[in-house]
């Protein structure tokens, strides 16, 4: 396997767990958002 491809793999792996985490983060603050304003 070339360097090319090694680093796209690892840049889409990082991408996707951002992705993940900032989900996961964004739906636990509108939880919380609508816990307070109730």
């Amino acid at each position: 396997m070339n360097k090319v491809f090694l680093g796209f793999i690892v840049f889409a792996l990082i991408l996707g767990f951002a992705y993940l985490v900032i989900y996961m983060l964004w739906g636990w603050i509108r939880k919380m958002i609508k816990h307070f304003t109730q």
